[in-house]
């Protein structure tokens, strides 16, 4: 299985506790969905942004386990640009409040939305040059403009979309960064992957690649990994765990669980 990078101590003894007594697993290995991601690129160096529908955050890992110490979230993702896109179409005329209807924004949001590269210049410019035409179930035609690049702009700018918050995920990155040792820097900045479905938005990795860039020493190169299967990169990080040769030392057996209890997942599980 694979579980969220902050999730708490007691969060996975209780996990553990619930496969052995009620589902009665033979063993259980518990991954980082981060260390699954860079697992499945083939690297043991670098830092993950793992960004999905419902969560985000920033993991360093290090041969192949990650640092807990630099491991940060970040409140924005994949639905609350979704809502934001809702808001934005309401400038439209347009209401989309059910559930299928929001589901229905979704769509137009992975089919239509990029990252604009340079927001202020993208909003200057005319907007019939960027315009594209969704059909409604209804048959209706709905023409999208600037809300393509508009709704996708908190990922920079979390202010956009809470006015107690400030900053992006390039920013979050590179404080990420900041709180590994000096030495392994170097790996960081040169291995970012991006890992969930959120992180799919056209042009993302090169507007990350450019803030990023900006935030680093001057002489850093910076390189952000996209695997065009990235939105499923921690099942097929783990699946490739799963068949690797190592895989059944990483397990913890029934035995161990009845010897040691649920603690054991924190001595065979990082």
């Amino acid at each position: 299985m694979t579980d969220s990078p902050l999730n708490s101590k007691s969060n996975r003894e209780r996990m553990t506790e619930i496969l052995f007594e009620k589902f009665n697993v033979p063993s259980l290995h518990i991954c980082n969905s981060a260390v699954a991601s860079m697992f499945a690129s083939g690297l043991s160096n670098g830092i993950v942004l793992d960004s999905g529908d419902g969560c985000t955050h920033v993991v360093p890992v290090y041969d192949g386990y990650s640092l807990p110490h630099a491991i940060l979230p970040f409140e924005i993702s994949g639905k609350d640009l979704t809502n934001h896109l809702v808001k934005l179409l309401m400038e439209k005329d347009f209401a989309f409040t059910t559930t299928s209807e929001k589901l229905l924004v979704r769509d137009i949001k992975e089919k239509l939305a990029y990252v604009a590269l340079d927001y202020n210049q993208e909003l200057k410019g005319n907007e019939k040059d960027i315009e594209k035409t969704y059909e409604l179930p209804d048959g209706t035609d709905l023409s999208i403009g600037n809300h393509r690049f508009r709704c996708t702009e908190p990922l920079f700018k979390s202010e956009l979309l809470n006015s107690n918050s400030s900053g992006g995920i390039h920013e979050l990155i590179h404080n990420s960064i900041l709180k590994c040792n000096g030495d392994l820097r170097k790996d960081m900045y040169s291995n970012i992957l991006l890992s969930g479905g959120n992180t799919m938005i056209d042009r993302l990795s090169e507007r990350l690649k450019h803030e990023i860039t900006l935030l680093a020493p001057p002489g850093t190169t910076v390189n952000i990994i996209s695997p065009p299967d990235r939105s499923f990169s921690t099942w097929i990080g783990a699946s490739m765990l799963a068949s690797s040769e190592s895989f059944q030392q990483k397990l913890i057996t029934k035995k161990e669980y009845k010897e040691y209890g649920a603690t054991i997942i924190h001595q065979k599980c990082f």
